[in-house]
């Protein structure tokens, strides 16, 4: 891993050119990063609206950037939604099992069943997680996912005791989602790319008016459709085993739309929640030899990296003075940090 692999910081609307860039490029699937310019540029106004304090705590959603800082390039984007379902129903299918029995006929069977739900009303939710391919390294890719992280302990009071993520399920270059074929087509007049689009471009109502609401035999659905529920994308699957390693779960919760699995936790058992601590730093103008660790400043606007630091006796944590800069703080600053849970390479 090199000493400096980026710096990640909280949005501004002056990210919106190289946001859409990446957006753009990127394949269906993402639900919440519509191609869209006009409510892209919504969701960087909510969120600065969020840093600054000016929104109800249930409403605010914080996005972050992944800057290349040699390039002064964005090259990554992630955020967490402090209420999945705010004034909004928020909707996932849960697996259920449904059990039928006839004794005279020594008829006994087992069904799993699809059941649609709003289980996950009112948790915290990470979301928007999107990183340029060339970036797609250990390092960039740990630092997009688990950063967030520390922003939710360093500010709890915006935040559910729990938390969730849905990961993106199946589907081709061209969006053909074999879960959406299988199922939502079968209620819906549109393609998965259309519904896709859909789903962030209104008030999600018409998923109440046309859904069923009746448990769904999973037995009955086409074996390709049965074959995608709790898959993750090819590009997504890196992203879910980081969460794994942070502390999230898989309980039979999937995305209504492509079948992808939903992941959840309680907040105040995430590895970066429990193993975060607070220390001032000290900065060296030479090469600073130990463990890397996440590390994020503690007050001000966000910002936060992956880098060499050192504990010293005195209860300082030493950095090299370009981490500082690239942080922006000073000596005597305070600094959250937290070991890496995966195993680096130099």
């Amino acid at each position: 891993m090199a000493d400096n692999i980026g710096v990640y910081r909280s949005v501004t609307p002056q990210d919106i050119d190289a946001l859409w860039g990446l957006i753009v490029q990127a394949g269906p699937g993402l639900t919440s990063l519509p191609k869209n310019r006009e409510m892209l540029e919504k969701k960087l106004a909510r969120a600065e609206a969020s840093f600054k304090h000016q929104l109800p705590k249930e409403a605010c959603l914080f996005l972050f950037v992944l800057e290349d800082p040699e390039l002064k390039k964005v090259v990554g984007l992630s955020g967490i939604e402090a209420t999945a379902g705010f004034h909004v129903p928020f909707y996932d299918y849960k697996i259920s099992l449904i059990s039928q029995a006839c004794e005279p006929l020594a008829e006994y069977h087992e069904h799993p069943i699809l059941q649609l739900v709003n289980d996950y009303q009112h948790y915290s939710e990470l979301c928007s997680l999107l990183l340029h391919p060339t970036y797609r390294r250990q390092g960039s890719s740990y630092l997009l996912s688990h950063a967030r992280c520390l922003f939710i302990s360093q500010h709890p009071e915006y935040f559910s005791e729990y938390i969730m993520a849905e990961i993106r399920g199946l589907c081709d270059s061209n969006g053909l989602s074999p879960f959406w074929e299988g199922l939502g087509r079968h209620f819906f007049s549109m393609n998965f790319k259309q519904a896709d689009y859909l789903t962030v471009m209104s008030n999600k109502d018409y998923i109440a008016e046309l859904m069923p609401h009746y448990p769904i035999y999973i037995e009955l659905l086409p074996k390709s459709a049965q074959e995608a529920i709790g898959v993750t994308h090819p590009e997504s699957r890196s992203a879910l085993k980081m969460l794994k390693q942070e502390g999230f779960t898989y309980h039979n919760y999937i995305d209504i739309f492509d079948g992808g699995p939903a992941v959840e936790a309680r907040i105040e058992d995430l590895k970066t929640v429990k193993e975060s601590q607070v220390l001032p730093c000290r900065h060296s103008e030479s090469a600073v030899e130990g463990a890397f660790y996440l590390l994020s400043r503690n007050e001000g606007d966000f910002r936060a990296t992956i880098a060499k630091a050192s504990l010293d006796k005195a209860e300082h944590i030493l950095i090299d003075s370009k981490i500082a800069r690239l942080l922006d703080v000073t000596e005597g600053s305070n600094l959250k940090f937290c070991p890496l849970f995966f195993k680096h390479e130099q």
